[in-house]
């Protein structure tokens, strides 16, 4: 469970790594995002996510799990999320006594206190484009030549 500051989530980050290594499987998962309670409503779910067999064998690795658009959220309200491996292999989160204090952790759907598992939440927001940049360089090198010319006379 987690309790937003935010009133979007628009991704869901989690530590995993391969349950089953080296035998040939890979996964594909993603996340439902529930209200109320572990077995309450899904108000929003990720796109999926194909991880190839062995992934995190290096140790923790992290994924990214995107909704396809903003799922709005009350901030403060407890949520909670739900990994589910949608084909393929058993998978891992990657978790410990982390002192999480806007939620807890649950396996099954019990309280797995005092461990937590690391994950991060947050919104997308999107880079601004290369034509964009290109513009606003332009205009910044023409007003310091301008200055520079000012300067000079």
């Amino acid at each position: 469970s987690f309790r937003p500051t935010l009133n979007q989530v628009g991704f869901i980050r989690l530590s995993l790594w391969d349950g089953n290594r080296s035998n040939g499987l890979g996964a594909t998962l993603s996340v439902n995002l529930h209200s109320n309670s572990f077995y309450g409503p899904i108000i929003g779910s990720t796109a999926p996510v194909s991880l190839p067999d062995n992934f995190g064998a290096a140790g923790y690795e992290f994924v990214n799990f995107f909704f396809s658009s903003p799922v709005t959220v009350q901030p403060e309200a407890t949520y909670f999320f739900e990994p589910v491996v949608d084909s393929g292999d058993t998978w891992w989160a990657g978790g410990g006594i982390l002192f999480y204090d806007r939620g807890n952790s649950l396996v099954f759907g019990q309280s797995g206190f005092p461990t937590d598992y690391w994950f991060r939440e947050g919104i997308v927001v999107p880079e601004p484009s290369a034509g964009l940049l290109v513009i606003l360089g332009t205009a910044a090198l023409c007003r310091l030549s301008q200055r520079a010319i000012a300067g000079t006379r």
